[in-house]
């Protein structure tokens, strides 16, 4: 979900939350990954933080690295790229 957000230059900003739910059979089936953060769509790559998760997910702490791959403004669709990296603690 975005929420329009301003960064008090003028330049534009939008608050992302973002869940990545997991549907694929696997060891991480149901699992979800939790990110939220500024999203300065100006940027070529942004960062935003990784502040949890579910299932194999659980207390996942990081950051993503966003990249638009492709933006259409008469729309608003774009192709985000979302590359993750995050510490786990053990998982029983």
């Amino acid at each position: 979900m975005y929420t329009v957000a301003s960064l008090g230059n003028g330049l534009p900003a939008l608050f992302l939350t973002f869940t990545a739910v997991m549907h694929r059979p696997s060891l991480y089936d149901g699992s979800t990954i939790c990110l939220q953060g500024s999203d300065r769509t100006f940027l070529k790559e942004r960062e935003i933080a990784i502040v949890g998760g579910t299932g194999r997910f659980r207390l996942a702490r990081g950051y993503a690295i966003l990249s638009t791959i492709t933006f259409k403004a008469s729309t608003g669709a774009a192709i985000i790229k979302f590359n993750l990296t995050m510490t786990l603690p053990p998982h029983p």
